[in-house]
């Protein structure tokens, strides 16, 4: 079979700056989840976000792959792309996720209120206060089991 391409039109693509390999779907999502991430300072794009629902779907999607990979599974997940997503502190679960919203919600608790002494009865953010009884709960029983 005769090839049409020729070393002059090689020159002449190259002088366009003509991308001879493409990135994948993939790669295209994690420049999109690296982008995300610089304006949003996380990973954690809501699965039905409405800017981009296949963006959302994406990120839940490397979610499942890896749970699937966890349990011994085929996963479409290979160890470059995981390691990819740890270079932006990706989580992989959901319980992270809730943690460090608790915990950047304690922050400012505290840049605004001088402590990190939610009331118990607060009312402004009853989540925070239960993740504060929750996280104090939690450490007694660490320092028992220690």
């Amino acid at each position: 079979k005769s090839n049409a391409m020729t070393q002059e039109r090689v020159d002449i693509l190259q002088s366009l700056g003509f991308a001879w390999v493409t990135r994948t779907g993939w790669e295209q999502k994690f420049e999109q989840l690296k982008e995300y991430k610089r304006k949003h300072g996380d990973c954690w794009v809501p699965n039905k976000y409405p800017e981009d629902q296949v963006f959302g779907n994406w990120v839940l999607t490397q979610r499942a792959e890896y749970r699937k990979l966890q349990a011994g599974k085929h996963s479409q997940l290979t160890p470059e792309r995981i390691e990819a997503l740890n270079g932006l502190d990706f989580a992989w679960t959901y319980g992270n996720r809730i943690w460090d919203l608790r915990f950047a919600e304690l922050k400012k608790f505290k840049e605004e209120f001088g402590d990190c002494l939610v009331p118990n009865k607060w009312p402004d953010n009853p989540n925070l206060r239960n993740w504060v009884i929750a996280q104090r709960h939690d450490y007694k029983r660490y320092r028992e089991n220690k």
